[in-house]
Formats: C-alpha cells, sequence, structure tokens
C-alpha cells in the first residue's frame, strides 16, 4: 500500500511538472520541449538546432554505421547528436562499428595545407594535448556518447597504426612497380593514380589503403555480429571519419527520395564552395565520371563492395580507366581513375542503382579540429560538399580550413613538431659570445595592471640549453608605485620603480620606445646600454597560450623558437629592428581610419598626423605593425635606430595622437631604417588580457568642443563607419583598375 502510494506521489509530481513545462512552451512545441530536455541531459548537448523528431515510422530498420579513419579526425559528438540520435528517435535501431588509428601518419597534402598538422580530437575526449589519450579513455567515451544517444557502440577497435607491409598481395605489386617504375615511388600508381607529384600520390594511394583495410576488418566484426545474432542488418552507412554532421539525419526522407529501387545513396555534392568558387579551400566541380566518397548509405545486399573495398582493389583497380582525349588533337586517350572515379566505375560495373542525394539529406561537412597556439580549438570545414537545390542550412560562423582567418590564429605548424631551435633564420656566427638580453613590459598608472602575465624568471629557466648558451635573458618590470614592484618581484620579474608621471600614459609610451633609462629621470638599475638586444612586450601581453594558460613544455617551446628567430635577427646583424604585422589592418591609412572611427585620438590630432605624413611626403608602403611587441638593438644601436626612435615618439608628442601604431612605419622610413617586419604567427608574446581601463575616447562637438569618455562598447555609429570607410576604399581600389 505505501508502495503504491508512493508511486501515485512521484507520478503526480511528474505530471504536475509536464504541466508547468508544456504550459510555459505553448502547444505548438510540447515534443520538443520534452526532447531537448532529454537531450540536454542524456547527450549533454546545448546545440541552437533542434534534433528532428517524427512519430516512429512502422518500416523499422536496423542501420549499422561504419566508420574507419583516424582518432584525431573523428568527430564523435556530431555523430551522436545529429546522426544516431535522430535515427533512433524515428523508431529505427542503430549499432555502430569503428576503427580508429591512435597514432600519427602522414595525412596527404600536408605541404600546400599545413593545418593538417595541427589536428586535434574531437573535444568530447578532453582537452586537447601532446600527450596521448589511452586507448581505455577513448573506447569509454566512444562507448558512453553512443549508448546515451540510444544506439550500440558493437565494435570499438584501436590501434597505433593500420599496417600494409604484411599483405602477400600487396608485396608483390610493389616488386613489380619497382621492377617497371624504378624511379617511382611503388605505392604511387596503385590502387589509383591521383592527379598530382608522385610523392603526394604515394602517401594518398597508402592513406587510402589504410582507411579501406581498416573499413574491411570493420565489416567482418559487423558480419560476425550479424551471425552471433541471427538477423542481418537492412542498411549500412559508411562515413568517413571526419564527417561533422551539421543538422539531424532524417533517414525516412533519404529513402524516401530515391524510392524503392534505390540501393545506393551518395551525396550529389554539386557546389564544392562555401560562396564563390575562387575562395579557399574550393574544389573544382566533380567530372561526370566522379562519385562523391565522403558518406554512403547502402542496401544490406551491396554493402560487400565498400565492405571488401580493399580486396577488391587488388582485382579491379588496374581495369578502371577514363577517357582524356583532347577536343583539340583529337587523339584518344585514357588515363587510371582517380579514387572518385574507382568508386563510380565499381558501381556501374556491379549493376547498382544509386539516388545522389541533395545536401540536406546528406546534412554533414568534412571538417576538422584545429588546436591553435592562442585560439583554443576551432573547427573548420577540410572539404565543402554543397548542392544548388535543397541546400544545407546550418547556422554557423565555420569557415574553411584554408581560410587566411584560420591561418593567422593556427601560427606556426612548428608548434606541433618537436623542441628545437630553428636553424634556417641566421645563425649566430661562430665563436660569437653570449648575448645579454633584456625582456622589458612597462604599466604606468592605472591603465594596466600591475601584476605581469607569467612568471618570467621561471619561463628563462625552462628555456633548453641551446638557447640557454647563446642568449642571457634578464627580465625587467618598470612600474611606478612601490605595490607594483612588490608584485613583479613575487613573480619572477626585476622591478625598476619610476617616479610618477603627470602623465602616465606619455610616459608609458616613452619608456617602450627609448628604453627606460633615457627619459627624462632615469631609474636605479640595470641600464640599456648593459645589454645587447631589449625585447619589449605591452603589459596585457603574455605566453603564446594554447589551451589553459599554463606554462607547459609546449608553450615554452613555441615561446622558445618565436624568440629565437627573432633575435637571431637582431644579433647577426641582418637587421636592428623586428616587428610584428597586424592582425586585422593592413596600412597606416587603415589604421588611421581605425583611430578615427573609434575616436581614439582628437579630431585635431588626427589631422596634425595627417598633415606630418603628407608634408614629409609619406607613402603608404601597405604594412602595419602591431608595436605591442619590439625586438631591438640597444647596445651599439646605429644613428638611424636612435633616430627613428626619437622621431616616432617626437610624432606622438607633437600630434598628441598617443596611437603609436599610425607613426611606428612613417619614422622609420623617414630615417632608412632596417628593420623586419615578421608575420604575426611568429610573435612571442600575445594578447592575454585586456587593459585595467577601457580607452579614452574622444568625442568633438558640432562647436569644436572635444569631450573625452573612456569606453570599449562598440557603437552604431563606429559601425556605419566603418561601413563606410569600406565603401570608400573599394571605390578608390575601382578607380584605380580603371585608370
Amino acid at each position: 500500500m505505501q508502495q503504491t502510494s508512493a508511486c501515485l506521489s512521484a507520478s503526480f509530481t511528474v505530471l504536475v511538472l509536464a504541466v508547468f513545462v508544456l504550459s510555459a512552451v505553448g502547444p505548438q512545441c510540447y515534443a520538443c520541449a520534452v526532447w531537448q530536455a532529454v537531450r540536454r541531459l542524456v547527450v549533454g548537448s546545448d546545440d541552437a538546432e533542434d534534433v528532428l523528431l517524427r512519430t516512429p515510422t512502422q518500416n523499422r530498420k536496423h542501420l549499422a554505421i561504419l566508420v574507419s579513419g583516424s582518432f584525431r579526425r573523428f568527430f564523435l559528438r556530431s555523430m551522436a547528436i545529429k546522426l544516431v540520435a535522430p535515427t533512433v528517435m524515428q523508431g529505427h535501431t542503430v549499432d555502430v562499428f569503428t576503427f580508429l588509428v591512435t597514432g600519427k601518419h602522414t595525412p596527404w597534402k600536408t605541404d600546400m595545407r599545413p593545418y593538417l598538422k595541427a589536428l586535434t580530437w574531437d573535444p568530447i575526449f578532453g582537452p586537447a594535448s601532446v600527450q596521448q589519450l589511452s586507448h581505455k579513455h577513448i573506447r569509454t567515451t566512444i562507448t558512453e556518447a553512443i549508448t546515451s544517444a540510444g544506439g550500440f557502440a558493437r565494435y570499438v577497435e584501436l590501434r597505433d597504426t593500420v599496417s600494409l607491409d604484411d599483405d602477400v598481395r600487396l608485396q608483390y605489386l610493389r616488386r613489380e612497380a619497382k621492377w617497371r617504375f624504378p624511379e617511382e615511388d611503388p605505392d604511387s600508381r596503385f590502387p589509383t593514380r591521383p592527379l598530382g607529384r608522385s610523392a603526394t600520390a604515394a602517401d594518398a594511394n597508402r592513406n587510402m589503403l589504410r582507411l579501406f583495410r581498416a573499413l574491411e576488418w570493420t565489416f567482418d566484426a559487423m558480419v560476425a555480429h550479424e551471425r552471433l545474432q541471427g538477423y542481418t542488418y537492412d542498411l549500412v552507412l559508411v562515413e568517413r571519419d571526419d564527417a561533422q554532421w551539421m543538422q539531424p539525419f532524417d533517414l525516412d526522407a533519404l529513402l524516401h527520395s530515391g524510392g524503392p529501387e534505390a540501393e545506393l545513396y551518395v551525396p550529389q555534392c554539386s557546389k564544392r564552395y562555401r560562396k564563390y568558387p575562387t575562395d579557399a579551400g574550393a574544389a573544382k566541380p566533380m567530372l561526370p565520371s566522379e562519385m562523391c566518397d565522403h558518406v554512403q548509405l547502402l542496401a544490406r545486399n551491396r554493402a560487400g563492395l565498400l565492405g571488401r573495398y580493399y580486396s577488391r582493389f587488388f582485382e579491379n583497380s588496374s581495369k578502371c580507366h577514363v577517357d582524356s582525349s583532347s577536343t583539340q588533337s583529337g587523339v584518344h586517350q585514357t588515363r587510371s581513375c582517380t579514387s572518385e572515379e574507382l568508386l563510380r566505375w565499381t558501381m556501374v560495373t556491379t549493376g547498382v542503382k544509386w539516388h545522389a542525394a541533395a545536401q540536406k539529406l546528406l546534412p554533414y561537412e568534412r571538417s576538422a579540429h584545429i588546436k591553435t597556439p592562442s585560439h583554443g580549438v576551432l573547427e573548420c570545414f577540410h572539404k565543402y560538399c554543397q548542392t544548388f537545390w535543397g541546400k544545407l542550412h546550418f547556422n554557423t560562423s565555420q569557415r574553411m580550413c584554408q581560410d587566411s582567418y584560420i591561418t593567422r590564429r593556427l601560427g606556426s605548424a612548428e608548434y606541433y613538431e618537436k623542441c628545437s631551435a630553428p636553424s634556417k633564420t641566421g645563425d649566430l656566427p661562430t665563436g660569437t659570445t653570449k648575448k645579454r638580453v633584456a625582456i622589458y613590459t612597462v604599466s604606468t598608472g592605472a591603465y594596466d595592471h600591475h601584476a605581469p602575465t607569467y612568471n618570467c624568471f621561471d619561463v628563462m629557466a625552462r628555456m633548453s640549453q641551446s638557447f640557454r648558451s647563446l642568449f642571457d635573458i634578464s627580465c625587467l618590470a618598470i612600474v611606478d608605485s612601490t605595490a607594483g614592484a612588490h608584485i613583479a618581484a613575487e613573480t619572477g620579474w626585476i622591478p625598476l620603480l619610476l617616479s610618477q608621471a603627470k602623465e602616465p600614459q606619455r610616459q608609458q609610451r616613452r619608456i617602450k620606445i627609448l628604453g627606460w633609462n633615457t627619459s627624462h629621470k632615469p631609474v636605479v638599475g640595470p641600464q640599456l646600454d648593459n645589454f645587447d638586444i631589449v625585447v619589449y612586450h605591452d603589459s596585457k601581453n603574455g605566453l603564446p597560450y594554447h589551451l589553459s594558460g599554463d606554462n607547459s613544455s609546449e608553450v615554452v617551446c613555441l615561446l622558445e623558437k618565436r624568440l629565437t628567430r627573432s633575435l637571431k635577427l637582431v644579433a647577426n646583424g641582418r637587421v636592428e629592428l623586428v616587428a610584428y604585422a597586424h592582425t586585422v589592418r593592413i596600412s597606416t591609412a587603415e589604421e588611421l581610419d581605425a583611430v578615427t572611427c573609434k575616436g581614439l585620438c582628437s579630431t585635431e590630432a588626427v589631422k596634425k598626423v595627417r598633415a606630418l605624413h603628407h608634408t614629409s611626403r609619406y607613402r603608404d608602403r601597405e604594412i602595419l605593425a602591431d608595436t605591442s611587441n619590439l625586438i631591438w638593438r640597444a647596445r651599439g644601436r646605429s644613428l638611424a635606430l636612435q633616430q627613428g626612435m626619437a622621431a616616432w615618439i617626437d610624432a606622438l608628442e607633437t600630434t598628441g595622437c598617443m596611437r603609436d601604431q599610425v607613426n611606428f612605419d612613417f619614422a622609420m622610413w623617414k630615417h632608412k631604417l632596417r628593420y623586419k617586419l615578421l608575420p604575426d604567427q611568429a610573435r612571442p608574446f600575445i594578447k592575454v588580457r585586456n587593459h585595467r581601463l577601457p580607452h579614452t575616447r574622444y568625442y568633438t562637438t558640432m562647436w569644436g568642443h572635444t569631450v573625452t569618455y573612456r569606453t570599449d562598447v562598440t557603437t552604431r555609429s563606429e559601425r556605419i563607419c566603418f561601413v563606410l570607410i569600406r565603401v570608400k576604399r573599394r571605390l578608390m581600389a575601382w578607380l584605380r583598375r580603371g585608370n
């Protein structure tokens, strides 16, 4: 009796909660609200898109999903949420079979796609790291994700690599290839002949062989499971490891689109660019002889064609040829098939009836997780597949991996290799004495935080022996308060105490540009001329963190590589100053426009800057340095360097515009200073926090009065100003082309 009362009480509570939820969301989305709550609790997703909701179908299907490939390319989260879960919600059963390689291999076209060196695993497995995850952790994560989505992880095989050398059939073909083509890599012509260089073709073929040999083992596991369970699957979906499902998959709609006769569903993929055919990462249209090989849904009686695809290579791949005749010569010629052509040829010769589906019915994109030095893990499109009709719609700011936006945030690929000082940036002459280097930062007034962003002594102590044999590093924190000096000393910096000035920002700029003992009131401590090279960075800058901001070995390694490259340029006398390109703007003119729109200098000050550049006949060289990082020669600095730096601070003080970047290149150009502008990715110290106070803004009223205030909020007038400037810039470019 008590148990019955407890059950009734619990049921009543659930009913009350359900009524509350339904009354809150309205009558149009009862099922959506329930499913969203279940999805957040079970799968852990809070995506913006609603998972597909349909009444469970009467024609229940048994679906097997086969995935083979690399663990670092595998998109588990999107597969669980947007492939497995929606299919289960339609009443189908889903079993997943996976074979993943956890070791590293050489991706195809790594030289042309440097982001491939930065691949990392799906964040569902945990934070990206240089340390490889254990097989137990990977297997558990996959099983839990698939099970939480309503499916079953029937087979999860993890290996360090897929061996090819033990296959007797491949050994025979390699011996034959070496005899026939001794100058080529023996794998460059089997199983396909990609349209490219022999070396990259061989890498592509080896990756293809590993992929489909692993798929064949996965297919064998599926067949063994069928025998064990006493039934066969109705459908088999084979997908690439890097398939990211962008929208919930609708199996019923896909089957309906092909009709009862379709035995194979493949993406149509008629549009292979994001916006324009000339965009970065855009691919040429598919040839009539090709078939998209990213995702395939097969009837069970045809699944062996892909499941045994690896073994079929040895029997049929040499038979596949396509016409490559030239319409001009009229000579009939043929060539070996590429991978997409081999797939289509296989389906044609075996009589498979296929349906090329619109992208919204197979809502995936081939993507990648990229580990960046300072922006965490980014998702980007590795290859893009779309259709003109039945287009896949998704709300995301995700870009192509080849996009310049990704390239800038990726940094140097050297970050992902072993830590060793670069040797191709101008080694120091033999017998060169160790260079004394000062890393210094300036924090005056209340504009910046007094606490440094990292422990400089600790980081420098962890540099490699080769680095420390070349450079003797001192860390100087220049502050104007006793509290700031104590904080600096506690975090591994030598504090240099300044007298407080009436204009701390002007004081900070002067010390930044000229050095700490060249100001009006020199500080007590190490003098500028005691050092061979000085390295300046803003107090908002810090180490190139890639994840959480700890001083891990890989972060110290990246800092060492970037510092070594820049320091050697100055130490060997090639240049006297090193700066780094701005992340967004590319010219002094653009910087002046940005200063004007944001009101960072008064209207009068901006006019003075423009007048100064005009009277000196300075021509904008379309380069812009972000002066938050500077490296320059201290001891023995040339007259050009001294005059250039003096002209730089003089331009700031005479015009009244403290935005030092608008006059940097002008001052260096005026005194013909030899300096090097390195790309932003080579910057040793990056922004890790904002200033303590917002920027000072200047507003000129209609009566000519200038009002100042502090804010970092972007206003509507600023956005309109930037739009007008872009329109003006494009108009001027159009007029120049017309002339």
